[in-house]
């Protein structure tokens, strides 16, 4: 299942057309006065950048969530990327909590490390964290978002060891 927000436009017609004809099931949240969003991905060898405009995937409240959550019982796993975090964070908070209720695996991807950067977004990810049962990203992603931690929020050491053990490689389990 696919969640999130759309356009009223072409773009997102052909988004959803294509998403479901690949068996995925969609709810949209459609926006009229936004376009639906747009990303490239420039990638040279090991490197890559990811240049967006947002535009209706920016808009997703917990309102938009409503009209899923029956079909959202039939799922596995409930992943979140981090980029949704950042803009639609009650509806976030409402799909972990939702998971948890409903002992479905919540998934959640740091994504890029400039978003790991942004104090809000970290204290965020810090309130949403002990219910997630998998967070991902890459080395870097981890060390920016540990080191904003440590320099601009005032927490538990043990939170800062527990969450270097996790990009060492180490099975922890954080509370």
């Amino acid at each position: 299942m696919f969640l999130g927000g759309l356009g009223s436009d072409s773009s997102g017609e052909t988004l959803e057309s294509l998403v479901e004809e690949d068996g995925v099931k969609t709810t949209f949240a459609r926006h009229s006065s936004l376009p639906t969003g747009h990303c490239i991905a420039l990638v040279r060898g090991q490197e890559r950048t990811l240049c967006a405009n947002l535009g209706a995937a920016n808009m997703y409240e917990v309102s938009d969530l409503e009209a899923s959550k029956e079909r959202l019982l039939d799922t596995k796993a409930i992943y979140v990327e981090g980029y949704f975090l950042s803009h639609s964070f009650e509806a976030s908070m409402e799909l972990a909590l939702f998971a948890q209720k409903h002992k479905i695996t919540f998934v959640f991807n740091l994504c890029g490390e400039y978003v790991c950067e942004d104090i809000t977004y970290v204290e965020n990810v810090l309130k949403i964290l002990p219910y997630i049962d998998i967070m991902f990203g890459n080395r870097s992603e981890f060390d920016v978002f540990i080191n904003t931690v440590e320099a601009k929020l005032n927490t538990s050491s043990k939170l800062i060891k527990n969450l270097r053990a996790m990009i060492k490689g180490l099975i922890i389990h954080i509370i």
